[in-house]
């Protein structure tokens, strides 16, 4: 009955826990897989269970018994059933678990995912991400600020369109040596803005992995136009 217990040692799953299959019982006066506690306590002469996995460990049994001896063995069919209601049994809480465990990981993506959103929304420097084919899939806000473009006119077009000689080589090679997990480090590229003004921006990317396969790159840009005007100036 729900809430009863009993000492394993007691129980005709004793056996059944052991096995890496079934234990089929249809006469367990006779059987030695049955002790004689096990037979004293329950009463059952017929028998057949299966143990339950849970990610590999045992978690319980599935069975069915009767009190009435039965006239011969199980037939295969019988005994195919028990083994796959067995694991179907398991299937169910490593199911559960994997959901809550899923849940719980998207919850934190959720919440990663909205603290760099904060960040990207204040920061004066521009947050990117690029794809394989070199197309933007996110430009922060800030680069409306930098260069003039709205961010969402930037999604889905080549990073190169905005890029000029002589810099649009060294963007080629660093964004080739990202997606090769090398990341690129302090690039000076010539931007073209909104107003068809040269900006230089200072770049940092890194690629970006799914499963430790690179399916991307991103990066922060920062305005350096002023910087190396003021370099200039000073070698001049």
């Amino acid at each position: 009955q729900p809430g009863e217990s009993s000492p394993l040692d007691d129980a005709y799953c004793r056996r059944t826990v052991e096995l890496d299959g079934h234990l089929a019982v249809h006469h367990a006066s006779t059987s030695e897989a049955v002790s004689e506690t096990a037979l004293q306590t329950f009463g059952l002469e017929t028998y057949i269970g299966a143990k339950v996995l849970v990610n590999g460990e045992v978690y319980g049994t599935v069975c069915f018994g009767d009190q009435e001896r039965r006239a011969g063995e199980f037939e295969t069919e019988e005994t195919v059933f028990i083994e796959v209601f067995a694991k179907l049994v398991g299937q169910a809480p490593e199911r559960r678990r994997y959901e809550q465990e899923l849940e719980q990981r998207n919850e934190r993506l959720q919440r990663e995912k909205a603290r760099i959103e904060g960040i990207a929304e204040t920061s004066f420097d521009i947050l990117f991400q690029l794809d394989l084919d070199g197309e933007f899939t996110y430009v922060s806000p800030a680069v409306e600020q930098t260069l003039g473009y709205e961010p969402e006119a930037l999604v889905g077009s080549p990073f190169a369109n905005i890029i000029t000689q002589p810099t649009l080589d060294d963007a080629f090679a660093a964004y080739a040596d990202a997606i090769e997990g090398d990341p690129a480090k302090n690039v000076e590229l010539d931007f073209v803005d909104a107003d068809g003004e040269r900006v230089v921006i200072e770049v940092n990317a890194t690629p970006v992995t799914d499963d430790g396969e690179v399916v991307g790159v991103q990066g922060v840009g920062r305005d350096v136009t002023a910087r190396q005007e003021r370099t200039a100036e000073l070698r001049l």
